[in-house]
C-alpha cells in the first residue's frame, strides 16, 4: 500500500505538472490513474475509462464513485460492467461501452501464434485437453488459486493456461497447487489474441 500511495504521488504530481498547460477534456484511463490525480481532477472535464471491475476492492468502489458520477462520461469494455457500475455507482445514464479489443482482428480459431517463447509454451498441451485460460496479471491480488485448484481436480483432461507478467513471485504460489499449470509470458497486444484463438 505504501509503495502505490509512492507511485500515485509521484504520477499526480508529474500528470499535473503535464495537465496544466490545457484546459482540454481529460481521458482519464482507469480508476487507479483518477484516485491518483485526488480531488483536483473533480474541478476538470474528464471521461472515466474504467477496465477494471474493482468488485474485490470495497475501497476503491468507495473511493471511485464521486469520480464516477462527476465524469463527463464513463466508459467500459463490456454491456454488463455498463449495468453494474450504473447500479453501483447511481449514475444517471448507463456507461458507454467500448470493447477493449481490436476491431481489425479476424477472428479465428487456431491462429499461429508467432511469439515464439508462447508457441513453445502451449506445445505442451495435449489435443484432447480442455483449456481454462487466464489472461491477465499475475499477481496476488488476482488471486486465481481457487481456479488452479479447480482445474487440477477436474483430472488429466484438463489444463490450466496462465498468461501473463507476474509479480510478487506469484507463480510459485500457484505452481504446488496445479502441477500441470502452464505459463505463458506477456505477448504484446493484439498479438495476445493469437494465443487465446
Amino acid at each position: 500500500v505504501a509503495n502505490r500511495v509512492r507511485h500515485w504521488r509521484a504520477f499526480a504530481k508529474e500528470a499535473w505538472r503535464q495537465i496544466a498547460r490545457d484546459d482540454c477534456l481529460l481521458w482519464i484511463g482507469g480508476g487507479d490513474t483518477a484516485l491518483a490525480l485526488g480531488r483536483r481532477l473533480r474541478e476538470r472535464s474528464y471521461v472515466l475509462h474504467a477496465l477494471e471491475l474493482y468488485d474485490t476492492l470495497p475501497v476503491y468502489r468507495y473511493l471511485l464513485r464521486t469520480y464516477m458520477r462527476r465524469a463527463k462520461l464513463v466508459v467500459v469494455p463490456e454491456m454488463s460492467r455498463a449495468a453494474i457500475f450504473r447500479v453501483w455507482y447511481e449514475l444517471p445514464d448507463s456507461p458507454v461501452v467500448l470493447p477493449n479489443k481490436p476491431f481489425h482482428h479476424p477472428h479465428n480459431r487456431e491462429m499461429r501464434v508467432e511469439d515464439d517463447t508462447a508457441r513453445i509454451a502451449l506445445s505442451a498441451i495435449r489435443p484432447e485437453e480442455r483449456i481454462v485460460l487466464y489472461q491477465g496479471l499475475i499477481h496476488p491480488e488476482r488471486d486465481i488459486r481457487a481456479v488452479a485448484e479447480a482445474v487440477h481436480l477436474s483430472g488429466s483432461g484438463w489444463r490450466f493456461v496462465v498468461m501473463g507478467t507476474v509479480y510478487h513471485d506469484y507463480l510459485n504460489a500457484l505452481k504446488p497447487i496445479c502441477p500441470d499449470l502452464i505459463w505463458v509470458p506477456h505477448v504484446t497486444a493484439p498479438q495476445h489474441l493469437h494465443v487465446t484463438s
